[in-house]
């Protein structure tokens, strides 16, 4: 979070990898305090947006409410904040056979309340952040867990808050402490690519040795695909620990 939150208003959070409720609760406070939550017109859903070079405005058509009431505004000045995800409705591919399987199939942006994993057994398609974040929570009840990757991902183990920043908030003005972990946070990760790009063919070993140290009684088998730059190859990486209520595995996709 000192990386991904504003400059303008230091993240005073004790978790440097915070929860979303804290998250949330940032932006709330940052939007109330200055002002922007009473700029915002919630509840409503643009439908279309129609330029006029004749009027050299914007045409948008809303619909407002759950009345789904019509609105129409005009503007000189229209700035898209959409981001990359259709909020109706996640993306998800057609996967043959679907409808042969007698499992239920759940798209993490459409999450049911109702979601019983105890006992089960669960596939986790994907190894991006999200799953980063279902794995470990889904293991803790579900029977096993699989996640299925195409593409091996690295993470490594982080502690969630940073002992460096707690030390300088400690005797550093705020805003002073923030800007110095925040510029600390970007060079580390921009020096830590930098280097891993030009080490990685050769740290499969190395890898697998890290990941023994950082978690207690975890077996992690690497190995690294022949002929590919900076890639590991995960065909079969089994990840089970005692005081896991169940197991998870990582299936490497062709």
């Amino acid at each position: 979070m000192f990386t991904l939150g504003y400059p303008f208003r230091p993240w005073t959070g004790a978790k440097a990898i915070a929860e979303g409720p804290a998250i949330l609760a940032y932006l709330r406070e940052t939007a109330r305090e200055h002002g922007i939550d009473r700029q915002i017109r919630f509840e409503q859903r643009v439908l279309r947006a129609d330029w006029s070079s004749e009027t050299a405005s914007w045409t948008v058509d809303i619909e407002r409410g759950a009345a789904r009431e019509p609105v129409r505004m005009r503007c000189g000045f229209l700035f898209m904040c959409s981001g990359y995800f259709r909020y109706a409705e996640g993306y998800a591919p057609a996967f043959p056979g679907a409808e042969r399987f007698a499992g239920r199939i759940v798209h993490p942006q459409q999450w049911p309340e109702d979601l019983d994993v105890a006992g089960q057994q669960v596939v986790v398609i994907g190894s991006g952040a999200t799953a980063v974040t279902l794995v470990p929570s889904l293991a803790e009840e579900a029977a096993h867990v699989t996640m299925l990757q195409r593409s091996p991902t690295y993470v490594a183990s982080r502690p969630a808050s940073d002992p460096i920043a707690d030390w300088l908030r400690a005797r550093l003005p705020q805003k002073l402490a923030y800007a110095i972990v925040r510029w600390k946070n970007a060079l580390q990760a921009i020096a830590i690519f930098n280097r891993l790009d030009t080490l990685l063919p050769e740290m499969g070993t190395e890898i697998a040795a890290l990941h023994r140290r950082q978690v207690n009684q975890m077996l992690v088998t690497v190995r690294r695909q022949p002929g590919r730059r900076g890639q590991l190859q995960n065909p079969q990486i089994g990840l089970t620990r005692k005081g896991m209520t169940g197991s998870v595995s990582l299936d490497g996709l062709p």
